[in-house]
């Protein structure tokens, strides 16, 4: 490949390539696989009975419980259940709109990081 740009090509052609050949990116191809730094894959759904505190996983499961709890300020806890067991989701902010959607028997698809709390 040529270092040098084309004889008409204008300034904002030739920055955008310069800052692609300096990512690697040097062909189509490696544009069209080229993964971002922080890319996470939200393609896959894990089971409950598969995660360990601190992972970043991506479940589905159906709505058991729905509750707001006032203790101090409020929260809506909503229980999960995707089959191989259960998780509590903890909202600090909340509109009624998303209390709606998280209604119980709804089926929904959630992504966070895992934290163990010990009740009390």
């Amino acid at each position: 490949m040529h270092d040098a740009p084309p004889a008409n090509a204008s300034q904002s052609t030739v920055r955008p390539a310069k800052a692609l050949r300096k990512l690697g990116l040097v062909r189509d191809i490696d544009l069209a696989l080229h993964l971002p730094l922080r890319y996470e894959d939200e393609t896959r759904i894990v089971k409950l009975s598969e995660v360990r505190e601190g992972d970043t996983v991506q479940i589905e499961g159906v709505v058991t419980a729905c509750e707001v709890k006032i203790s101090g300020h409020r929260q809506l806890l909503v229980t999960l259940d995707d089959g191989s067991d259960t998780c509590t989701l903890r909202f600090f902010s909340f509109y009624p709109a998303q209390q709606k959607a998280l209604a119980v028997g709804n089926r929904i698809r959630v992504r966070g990081e895992i934290k163990v709390v010990l009740p009390g």
